[in-house]
């Protein structure tokens, strides 16, 4: 009797690891690739900033995911996407 008795508690034990494994398995977050931050350039927009006068055809420049500079769009920039389109900060 008591030789079933330790047969069952090890057959429940091995059953309960293998479900706590396969549990924590699952609640692990996947691998992700990040795609490389690139430079990039938003021509012709108008920057609408609160409280302050709509910037007119204004280029924005991103670097490594950051604005870094917001100027006047310039001749020699890439064409405009999105030419005469609004930008608000945080919401580009």
């Amino acid at each position: 009797m008591l030789g079933w008795v330790i047969c069952i508690v090890l057959l429940l034990t091995t059953l309960i690891s293998i479900l706590i494994f396969v549990v924590l398995a699952l609640l692990l977050p996947p691998h992700l690739e990040f795609p490389v931050r690139e430079d990039k350039m938003i021509t012709g927009v108008n920057v609408l900033n609160p409280g302050m006068s709509v910037l007119k055809n204004q280029t924005i420049v991103i670097k490594h995911g950051i604005i870094s500079k917001i100027r006047p769009t310039l001749a020699s920039d890439r064409p405009s996407v999105c030419k005469g389109c609004f930008v608000i900060p945080g919401l580009i």
